[in-house]
């Protein structure tokens, strides 16, 4: 099986759920016996690289909008037609219409639904997604709740959508557990998150306990981080918050384990990588539980959080503090289920279906 993966994100480049889950994805198909996996995605410059399996080829993003051109030059370097293309990234729409048109079936895994996110840019990738939606033979969702939400937004596409969950690396194990008071939150800096209502919850928490203090990992726009600070100052919280901005995804997974807990006050998660790595990790987990998440998380490995408020969040925290041994006994549970959510076990679901579309 001759697979293509198109993806914006991918090993060293990775920004994001979407970047993790192509990288450890493809990685494992390329393993199965008769499956020939090509990466391709962007760099300043073409490139090819056959180093480390799957092989990578970067194209330069000016040229995403010339697929004739990329076709020709994929020609040169002896690359055949895919029995398949599977596409992660929006950006590449118009490389996979130009396939499609050679038949060529393709599997779109949808990460998240741009209908639903506020950004600037949304209008034109919003677009760029239903072009996908409507090319795409078949659609991976990573959530039963994202396929609903799908279904209502684009009613016409239900038939061929499909849940596939994500999956996760396993952890070296832990040497040691850090004090719960040393909190972090870990993702993309969205109003979503809920994380000026957790920064707001800093100072009851302190009032508990004067040693808390909160790790911040990840970025956002400058206005909304601007917003936040301000926050922080007006809270008198500058000694207690930290900021650490964007982390590549293999830092995370090395500092991960020495965090004391992990919080996850979010409104909405397509799925909640972040989350499920927290657990294989086994670092206590404080979560709300919407969303994608909802199939993972639970009172049996996290302690929910009911509101995403500043009194609902310090009050789950309190209660993760307050009962060391259910908090213990809840990671232990944790590391039990993140283990059934192997990338192996992911690719072969893959697998399967790519071949019934082949």
């Amino acid at each position: 099986m001759r697979i293509w993966v198109m993806t914006q994100e991918y090993s060293s480049h990775i920004i994001g759920g979407l970047g993790v889950v192509a990288t450890q994805l493809s990685r494992c198909l390329g393993e199965f016996a008769g499956t020939d996996v090509v990466v391709l995605t962007t760099g300043k410059t073409w490139s090819i690289s056959t180093k480390t399996l799957p092989g990578v080829i970067r194209i330069p993003r000016s040229w995403l909008q010339e697929p004739q051109k990329v076709w020709k030059k994929l020609k040169l370097a002896g690359l055949h037609l895919p029995e398949l293309i599977h596409i992660h990234s929006v950006q590449y729409g118009t490389l996979v219409a130009f396939f499609k048109k050679l038949k060529v079936p393709v599997l779109y895994t949808c990460h998240s639904l741009i209908c639903l996110e506020t950004s600037k840019k949304r209008t034109a990738m919003e677009k760029e997604q239903i072009r996908l939606f409507n090319l795409a033979n078949k659609v991976v969702v990573p959530s039963g709740w994202m396929k609903s939400e799908i279904s209502k937004a684009y009613p016409h596409i239900t038939g061929k959508t499909i849940v596939i969950q994500n999956g996760v690396k396993p952890f070296p194990k832990k040497i040691s557990s850090p004090p719960f008071y040393k909190l972090a939150f870990i993702g993309r800096i969205l109003p979503s998150k809920g994380i000026r209502q957790f920064i707001e919850a800093l100072p009851m928490l302190i009032n508990a306990n004067p040693l808390v203090t909160l790790d911040i990992y990840g970025s956002g726009t400058k206005k909304y981080m601007d917003r936040l600070k301000t926050v922080v100052k007006e809270h008198q919280l500058e000694s207690k918050v930290f900021w650490h901005g964007f982390i590549k995804h293999e830092e995370l997974r090395e500092f991960l384990p020495t965090l004391g807990a992990v919080v996850m006050p979010s409104t909405g998660e397509s799925f909640g990588l972040v989350a499920l790595e927290t657990l294989a990790s086994g670092v206590p987990l404080v979560s709300t539980c919407v969303g994608g998440m909802d199939e993972f998380v639970s009172p049996h490995v996290a302690e929910i959080i009911q509101g995403v408020d500043s009194t609902s969040i310090a009050s789950a925290i309190y209660r993760m503090w307050s009962r060391p041994d259910v908090t213990i006994l809840r990671v232990e549970n944790g590391l039990v289920l993140a283990r059934q959510y192997t990338w192996k076990t992911i690719a072969e679901e893959y697998r399967k279906v790519m071949g019934g579309m082949i």
